[in-house]
């Protein structure tokens, strides 16, 4: 039965992400939370803490921000006690554009900064180049410019070097 719930998961998921893509989010969102409760009366606290992300950003495309960021906190807080680096770099990231975008700029500055730090020890170059983008945004909003334009030069670097302009507005 177990087996059976893990396909029932994957396939939610990838469902949930199809509709998240086409931009359909009260749909995406419908995955999300079934399976969430999946995964919580399994006590499977990696299936938790991904699906609390994808539902976060389900929710912040909803525009319902104060639901999105418990999301994106409670998996952080799963994420740290996993020690899913992977997991807190991204979910670091959600929750520092998230709180740029409603004026908390000293808890984005904290959050994109941790998501930078541990996307430089993971080596995840793309990763680096996305999360320091952000926070150089954040702290160009701030008035920050020269700390800001560092950011956006290694971000730019990064992008160059992979040979990935993706990054940047043409």
């Amino acid at each position: 039965e177990i087996g059976d719930e893990i396909g029932v998961t994957d396939t939610l998921n990838r469902m949930g992400i199809y509709e998240f893509d086409r931009g359909r989010f009260e749909e995406a969102a419908k995955y999300y939370e079934e399976n969430l409760e999946i995964f919580r009366k399994n006590d499977d606290k990696m299936g938790i803490s991904k699906t609390l992300n994808n539902l976060g950003n389900a929710s912040s495309n909803l525009g319902d921000d104060d639901k999105a960021m418990k999301l994106y906190e409670e998996s952080l807080e799963l994420r740290r006690e996993l020690n899913d680096r992977l997991g807190i770099a991204i979910t670091s990231n959600n929750i520092g554009i998230l709180a740029f975008e409603r004026g908390e700029f000293d808890k984005a500055d904290e959050l994109l900064e941790e998501s930078v730090q541990v996307r430089r020890e993971m080596g995840d170059m793309q990763g680096i180049a996305i999360s320091a983008m952000n926070l150089g945004s954040s702290l160009y909003n701030q008035g920050k410019y020269e700390s800001a334009t560092v950011l956006y030069d290694e971000s730019a670097r990064i992008y160059d070097e992979m040979g990935d302009l993706s990054g940047f507005s043409e």
